[in-house]
């Protein structure tokens, strides 16, 4: 199946000399990654340059909603790591995002059940 996706992050803007350098870097290394990797597709970004809040978007080609949450997390993390951004505690997120899905997954499914 396939999937739309978004994450948003926020990036310390006071860490970062060139802000809009650093955003077009981050969308390079995310196509290279959907160029490399069949289950991305049209991966954008959104961002507001000021605050450091950016949003990925992309399709993702998955089994289930929770794989392609997991998809997005590990995308957008190993681009962040292309550029040399650390993800200290992503970990957390990759788990919050598992259990989101899982989530509705089930919500969805008691729906059915009592329709």
């Amino acid at each position: 199946m396939i999937f739309y996706a978004d994450l948003g992050i926020n990036v310390d803007v006071g860490g970062v000399d060139d802000m809009e350098a650093r955003v077009e870097q981050f969308l390079d290394a995310l196509a290279e990654l959907e160029e490399s990797d069949p289950a991305i597709q049209d991966v954008d970004i959104t961002a507001t340059l000021a605050t450091g809040d950016i949003t990925v978007n992309m399709c993702l080609r998955a089994d289930d909603l929770a794989g392609a949450g997991q998809k997005i997390v590990a995308t957008v993390r190993t681009s962040l790591h292309d550029i040399g951004d650390g993800t200290a505690g992503w970990e957390h997120l990759a788990q919050l995002v598992h259990e989101a899905c899982m989530n509705v997954r089930a919500s969805s499914v008691r729906e059915l059940a009592g329709a």
